[in-house]
């Protein structure tokens, strides 16, 4: 897991984090930070490298900024998966038309918890109201994210591995 902005600032130490080499495919980053600017950003490395998929994972207001990410983006995101996304501020969510796959998944717990109440607070979108979006309830609670990979299709699973990589 790397800063955004120290990827974006060409850091040093960051970039000696992120060297690899040929064998290590397939290959996933993990970036931390809220800014889509920053991040949408980086996505420009696709660029240097056109051949490789460019997979957003988020979860909470992770999966809103990784949704804003990839609606603002003017690069093909290959996979978008978003566990149970949060925001007051994000209206009319629809498939960008650069997204090529977007698995959503939102709680729908057994066993309501804080965490829930929290999600509900800070505006837990639930199932996102577009065609092109497969939606996965799951009855895990907010905060129980691997549950909420569980929830996924294989290929969805698949790919939210592959980042954690």
């Amino acid at each position: 897991m790397v800063s955004a902005k120290a990827v974006l600032y060409n850091n040093k130490n960051t970039e000696d984090l992120m060297k690899t080499v040929p064998g290590e495919r397939p290959l996933a980053l993990q970036l931390f930070g809220s800014d889509p600017d920053i991040m949408a950003d980086i996505a420009a490395t696709k660029q240097a490298n056109p051949n490789e998929p460019i997979n957003l994972v988020g979860h909470s207001y992770g999966g809103d900024t990784a949704y804003l990410v990839a609606r603002d983006s003017n690069y093909t995101i290959d996979n978008l998966v978003t566990l149970d996304p949060v925001s007051h501020f994000t209206f009319d969510v629809s498939k960008p038309n650069n997204v090529a796959n977007w698995d959503n998944v939102y709680s729908n717990p057994n066993n309501y918890g804080v965490d829930d109440f929290i999600a509900d607070i800070g505006g837990q979108w639930g199932p996102v109201d577009d065609p092109n979006v497969n939606n996965y309830s799951s009855s895990a609670s907010h905060g129980d994210v691997s549950g909420l990979i569980s929830s996924l299709s294989a290929s969805g699973q698949a790919i939210v591995h592959t980042c954690e990589q």
